[in-house]
């Protein structure tokens, strides 16, 4: 099988695991508090139930690309679409971090982005 092939499908396991991670573990740990804390202050929640679903849409959204470009490996401008949409979200993982004074590698989503970028970059550049 060819290098690139078998990262992309690393990518959409990787992704896939995260979106598993986010869906089941994520709103239990993370989101819970903000709920609480947000209710508690009189913030309507609508708008953290929106961002938990859309990224746990992404990560999914992000497994069937990377799963496509295992079995289609020539569409590289989905590879790099794919692999700077996981940067992006890392990225901004680290900003919002940074803003909140936190530590940015104590962030789930910065390490599930980056490690998801991470493969991606190595099979765009083994295609």
């Amino acid at each position: 099988m060819e290098t690139g092939v078998v990262l992309y499908a690393a990518a959409s396991a990787a992704s896939l695991a995260g979106c598993g991670l986010h869906a089941l573990a994520g709103g239990a740990m993370l989101a819970r508090p903000f709920y609480r804390q947000a209710a508690a202050s009189g913030v309507r929640t609508q708008s953290f139930r929106y961002c938990w679903h859309f990224v746990t849409f992404s990560l999914a959204m992000l497994a069937a690309g990377f799963a496509f470009l295992a079995t289609s490996p020539d569409a590289a401008p989905l590879g790099i679409f794919l692999t700077a949409s996981a940067a992006g979200s890392s990225a901004l993982s680290i900003v919002i971090a940074r803003a909140e004074r936190a530590l940015a590698l104590a962030s789930p989503p910065t390490l599930i982005g980056a490690v998801i970028a991470a493969i991606g970059a190595a099979a765009l550049l083994a295609a």
